[in-house]
């Protein structure tokens, strides 16, 4: 009974707040967010499990931070979420004018994909970037229970999900790129169930086939550049899958069918035939992105496939583990990064002196989030080049970096009841 009155004390405080600080024409806001409190105090009052204690107080650090950036601003992403804001509030007027829902919008594929959902949610609960920014608070905690039910299928107990649920949904940045009107919730969310979804296709349930692939359409439209890159990491998989226990014959034919595969995707490329595989439309990002605040490692640029190649290891641990202490300045953004990656850098090398090499490392499943986290962030790594846009982009591989470092992470202790 103590327990139930304290979550609706914390309920309570959290109404009286939003109704002191929003006008009256947020109302559908706050029920929205009395919502989504009553399921996470009934599933947890039911089911005793700790993955929803830590969604209800994940939700409640959530909201508590879009209530201080609605007040004082403390994001520099004004642009960004302007942009989809007012693309958003476009998709509506179209669609209350019976007209094309892109009429007379120029935006990028991507940017219209993620405003249209922000759209439907607009129709349902109100033209206010709040509703939007619950939602996406909704999806950031609904992460807890994607890493949960990833970590048991990969074998792993509940003492280990549970870590990894609770480093997912309580990391720093996670809480605040999770809690804004951006895509990141959203991609993370549909990412992490796709791996599952895979997981569960033994289970010969078209359901999951399904969901599956409508995970990889949408976030495809989300961000199109993850269209080749998942279908790489699939093919690899299934490669190194098929071949582990073979005659030694088939695993140099695989072998030599990854380095053929390796030198179609230098052609391509280099060729220009497709624009999301091109050489191009590399450098293009690479310049567009180093052209922004916070940029790093600005004085790399790509005259060819093989400075690509040559600077991809250092693109790759800047990509993950930046910005470093000779990267830092008086800029607050970067100041709160370069904590965040010394504790990202503290933990791993603290799992990696409890790592113990056993049969689990041999496990499909890992394997698939070993290949993901390898060629996920040396995709993204060749065009990512300033701290703001690969503090957002690297999640989803910090995520997979939780799940699989939970065996021997040692220095927090989770006992479900």
């Amino acid at each position: 009974m103590k327990k139930n009155l304290k979550y609706l004390l914390i309920l309570l405080a959290t109404i009286l707040i939003g109704i002191t600080l929003f006008q009256l024409e947020y109302i559908n806001g706050i029920i929205l967010m009395i919502l989504i409190y009553i399921f996470f105090v009934y599933k947890y009052s039911k089911t005793k499990n700790k993955l929803y204690l830590f969604i209800i107080i994940a939700f409640t650090l959530r909201m508590i931070f879009i209530i201080l950036d609605y007040s004082f601003e403390l994001l520099p992403y004004g642009w960004d979420t302007g942009q989809f804001q007012s693309t958003a509030l476009l998709i509506k007027n179209n669609l209350y004018n019976f007209r094309n829902l892109f009429y007379n919008i120029s935006e990028s594929t991507s940017v219209k994909s993620y405003s249209l959902f922000v759209s439907f949610i607009y129709t349902i609960f109100g033209s206010y970037e709040i509703n939007i920014r619950i939602i996406n608070a909704l999806l950031g905690v609904l992460i807890a229970r994607e890493v949960y039910d990833i970590s048991i299928y990969t074998d792993f107990n509940k003492e280990m999900a549970l870590k990894a649920a609770f480093l997912s949904v309580f990391w720093p940045s996670f809480i605040i790129f999770t809690s804004i009107n951006m895509r990141d919730a959203l991609i993370i969310f549909l990412t992490l169930n796709l791996i599952k979804q895979f997981f569960k296709f033994k289970e010969h349930i078209i359901l999951n086939k399904l969901i599956f692939l409508l995970d990889f359409i949408f976030i495809f439209y989300l961000r199109k550049q993850n269209l080749p890159l998942f279908i790489f990491i699939f093919i690899v998989y299934f490669i190194w899958k098929k071949v582990k226990n073979s005659a030694l014959i088939y695993k140099i034919i695989s072998i030599l069918g990854l380095a053929f595969s390796f030198f179609g995707v230098l052609y391509l490329l280099e060729a220009n035939i497709f624009p999301l595989l091109s050489f191009d439309y590399i450098a293009r990002e690479m310049e567009y992105r180093t052209s922004g605040g916070a940029a790093y490692l600005d004085w790399i640029s790509y005259n060819n496939i093989f400075d690509m190649i040559i600077y991809l290891p250092i693109r790759s641990l800047y990509f993950l583990f930046a910005p470093f202490i000779w990267d830092i300045s008086s800029n607050i953004f970067i100041i709160f990064a370069f904590l965040e990656s010394t504790m990202l850098i503290g933990i791993i090398l603290y799992t990696l002196r409890n790592f113990v090499i056993s049969d689990k490392i041999y496990n499909k499943r890992i394997l698939l989030l070993l290949i993901f986290l390898a060629i996920g962030v040396l995709g993204y790594a060749v065009v990512t080049a300033n701290f703001g846009t690969a503090i957002r982009h690297k999640m989803t591989f910090m995520i997979l970096i939780f799940i699989l470092i939970s065996p021997y992470f040692n220095v927090i202790s989770i006992v479900d009841d």
